[in-house]
């Protein structure tokens, strides 16, 4: 049975006091944080480079939602009127709220938020960031793809250089960290930032763990749920006694948390994973080449009022929209063959056969740039004149999403490019 109301009501308690002294612990820490390497990298760091068919879809729900006529639908979502996290009561600031938009015509709420790619220094990352959170970017989102640069260490910065923005990490897994070591990381990072901290978990591949790291890939979702229950225990103050991942665990932090519910997203795309997600996941993140078809479609499928979704895409602006195009080809080409044929493909309209080709072309290591014409970038990416590029990004918010992450290429020069997506949100009406 549960413990009597009085005993939770003095817990919660003293949780709140040892919240609000570590508030103001972190404000000192990004206060003293100048004399050291983060602003010698803020200050010195210079930017490095200055077809619709719907035949052949498959079978289940993503073919059936293309087929049908209901499936076209623009979808739409209630407002939670008086919505609040629940960490507010704790006077713990979630930075990226004030950079909310409110769509006047369906009552969304939509963030803009950027990712700098994981090949930038981590100088130039966290630099790219302090631009994001002064352009009025609502978040900042630091990818962990192997072998990149690790993702903690470069949050970590991007935290303690920036006030207001929101801090995720998307996406890491279940099986290069011990749960335990994630949750101390991520209660860490959490202090660090005050409160900003979103963290994105996905599955990995087996290519990446077994084939490369050496690391036994098995039930990769049966594990990703298993380890997201863990960690979730564990960053609420929690003692878990239980096997995770194949290892027994009988652990919990040594101090309490600043806070105890930190959200939690899967980054996930099949169907299974995508239920899973949407049932024990505070969001999902949406893979890059995400679509506002395939938004509508997952609140369709998943039509939990609180989840939240946040999606990647791949952008590329310029006043000639051919070339903004021509240089996310190749690379857009690489994504879709990575999806293959699944819903992120299918619910667009892309047909399996393309899917499957881009597919044997990435496994043979072989450009399937010619397999990717403009209409399906103009279809799976945010590329092409500043008024097609606002114009994809209000489809987004009109569908339903919840914050909307601008990918950086890791090429062209970065800061430009930068400004000129938070040129388009303006435009759109979705930063101010």
């Amino acid at each position: 049975m549960g413990r009597p109301a009085c005993h939770g009501r003095r817990r919660r308690d003293r949780r709140r006091r040892a919240g609000d002294a570590r508030a103001g612990d972190a404000g000192r820490f990004r206060g003293a944080v100048p004399g050291g390497v983060v602003d010698h990298h803020v200050r010195g760091a210079a930017d490095p480079g200055g077809a619709r068919r719907r035949r052949g879809l498959g079978h289940g729900r993503a073919a059936r939602h293309v087929h049908r006529p209901e499936g076209r639908r623009r979808h739409r979502r209630a407002p939670r009127p008086g919505a609040r996290h629940r960490a507010d009561a704790r006077g713990v600031r979630r930075g990226h709220e004030c950079h909310e938009h409110g769509d006047e015509r369906g009552g969304l709420r939509v963030r803009i938020a950027y990712a700098p790619a994981g090949r930038r220094d981590a100088g130039t990352a966290v630099a790219l960031a302090r631009q994001a959170e002064d352009l009025g970017f609502a978040e900042v989102w630091l990818s962990e793809d192997y072998l990149e640069r690790g993702a903690f260490a470069v949050a970590g910065a991007v935290a303690a250089a920036t006030s207001r923005v929101g801090v995720g990490l998307g996406v890491i897994n279940p099986w290069t960290r011990h749960v335990a070591l994630t949750a101390m990381e991520c209660a860490a990072l959490d202090e660090v930032s005050g409160g900003r901290l979103t963290v994105g978990l996905g599955a990995s591949n087996q290519g990446w763990m077994e084939g490369r790291l050496g690391i036994p890939f098995a039930k990769p979702i049966s594990t990703l749920e298993a380890y997201t229950a863990a960690l979730r225990r564990l960053l609420a103050g929690e003692v878990v006694r239980e096997e995770v991942n194949g290892l027994p665990l009988d652990a919990g932090l040594s101090f309490a948390p600043l806070r105890t519910d930190v959200p939690l997203y899967l980054g996930v795309k099949g169907e299974r994973a995508l239920s899973v997600g949407a049932r024990v996941a505070d969001g999902l993140m949406l893979s890059v080449l995400s679509t506002p078809a395939y938004v509508r479609w997952i609140r369709e499928q998943h039509p939990r009022p609180d989840l939240r979704l946040t999606g990647y895409a791949a952008f590329s602006c310029d006043d000639d929209g051919a070339l903004a195009r021509d240089r996310v080809r190749s690379r857009s080409a690489r994504f879709l063959g990575m999806h293959g044929a699944s819903p992120i493909t299918a619910v667009p309209g892309l047909p399996a056969d393309r899917a499957t080709a881009l597919r044997e072309r990435l496994l043979a290591g072989a450009d399937g740039a010619d397999l990717v014409d403009d209409d399906v970038l103009r279809t799976f990416t945010l590329a092409g004149t500043p008024d097609e590029v606002a114009a994809g990004m209000r489809a987004f918010a009109d569908a339903g999403l919840d914050t909307l992450v601008v990918m950086d290429d890791g090429v062209s020069p970065a800061a430009p490019a930068l400004d000129a997506a938070a040129a388009c949100a303006r435009a759109a009406g979705l930063l101010a």
